[in-house]
């Protein structure tokens, strides 16, 4: 399936410096959760709780990088926490990562090695290209695992296809429509780099990661592109 991934002018007016990381994997194998991975995910929850805290956490420059983006398209962090921000906080409050699927857990462990957010969707499932856009407000959107739709405010970032919002707050909740599921054979994923605090290197070495999981654990055939805004807004999938 040909999409794009396409990122609106008004975008790049807000940040500029906008680096976005793509990974599309294809023949991939999901489904609950092995032995190997499982420890893969609780040496990494320990490994988080020994470099920083809580307090320590909240210093972090890519977490810094993400409160600031969002309250410069008018959300509140602390009352709509940035997804990677909001795993941290968990893991080093003594949780463990939710147990989702073999994909989603991949990438939720390099968001703890890395500190930095990411989110995908089924290929699939999506209709159409997929646009970083703001939204107009009063656009219908269903969470994963909702069951009441949501809408949109004015001036929000979300990601959407054809006529669909698929995340909402850039990257605080996806829809249920198009969530990565057991069934799922083919994925983008992505993740952002909304300021050069964010350096490219950083999206690059978490793609490296979340890629080399997705071959061992899900024998997934593997693409990474990246997209700098300053070169082009939009990237063929």
């Amino acid at each position: 399936m040909d999409i794009r991934l396409k990122v609106s002018r008004e975008i790049t007016e807000l940040f500029p410096q906008l680096r976005i990381g793509v990974i599309k994997g294809t023949g991939c194998r999901n489904g609950a959760l092995d032995a190997d991975l499982v420890a893969t995910a609780r040496a990494a929850e320990q490994q988080l709780r020994n470099r920083m805290s809580l307090e320590t956490m909240l210093a972090q420059p890519n977490i810094l990088a993400w409160q600031e983006a969002y309250r410069k398209f008018g959300v509140k962090p602390n009352k709509h926490k940035p997804t990677c921000e909001a795993l941290l906080r968990r893991i080093l409050k003594g949780d463990t990562l939710p147990t989702i699927n073999t994909i989603v857990n991949c990438y939720l462990i390099a968001e703890m090695e890395h500190l930095l957010p990411c989110g995908g969707y089924d290929i699939d499932r999506v209709r159409g290209d997929i646009e970083l856009r703001i939204s107009n407000g009063n656009e219908t959107f269903t969470p994963i695992g909702g069951t009441e739709a949501e809408k949109t405010n004015a001036g929000e970032i979300v990601y959407g296809d054809n006529g669909r919002i698929l995340t909402r707050n850039w990257n605080y909740r996806d829809c249920d429509i198009t969530k990565i599921t057991n069934n799922t054979n083919q994925l983008v994923l992505m993740t952002e780099a909304p300021f050069e605090t964010i350096s490219t290197d950083a999206i690059l070495q978490f793609m490296d990661s979340v890629s080399q999981m997705l071959v061992k654990f899900c024998e997934a055939k593997i693409e990474t592109r990246l997209l700098d805004i300053r070169d082009g807004l939009c990237l063929e999938l």
